[in-house]
């Protein structure tokens, strides 16, 4: 009877552990954190909104892919006091090397789809699991922020996120 009662809690204990682990693992796992627009090119951009203060400066949300449920994509958003854009590599991350095509989306007065060009020029550090405390990104876009008419506005960015 003892033994039953043991066998019966360890099953339950495992179980209870079981379910805590897969809900850890079903979390998405993100850094928060803030970034500034370091530079904006003259080329087809709205200089006069990049010449406020506020429009350089965001909030940053950061998902590494294949973390927790985030996926095969990596996304990062930006959110501007007036605005928010973000940026989705589908099937893949950021590159570091190359300027590649991402999902754009950009919301402000309205709301624009895009096909910007992003290459993170920093990623650190450069492997992330779930016990990272803070990341470093750095990079450039080119068709930023999606609208109309600005398919070659470039701007550099720099943030720093971290893990809540």
């Amino acid at each position: 009877m003892i033994s039953q009662r043991i066998s019966q809690a360890c099953c339950a204990a495992g179980a209870l552990l079981l379910a805590l682990t897969t809900n850890a693992a079903a979390e998405f796992v993100d850094w928060y954190g803030a970034g500034v627009l370091t530079s904006v090119s003259t080329a087809n951009c709205p200089t006069g909104n990049f010449n406020q203060s506020f429009n350089r400066y965001f909030t940053a949300r950061y998902l590494p892919r294949n973390l927790g449920t985030n996926g095969p994509s990596a996304s990062l958003s930006f959110l501007h006091e007036r605005y928010a854009t973000n940026f989705t590599r589908l099937n893949g991350a950021f590159s570091l090397t190359t300027l590649e095509t991402v999902q754009g989306t950009t919301v402000a007065r309205f709301g624009s789809a895009y096909s910007p060009k992003l290459r993170l020029t920093n990623h650190n550090p450069a492997t992330v699991t779930t016990a990272t405390p803070s990341i470093e990104l750095a990079g450039i876009i080119v068709g930023y922020p999606g609208f109309p008419g600005n398919t070659t506005c470039t701007v550099n960015f720099r943030a720093v996120v971290f893990r809540p």
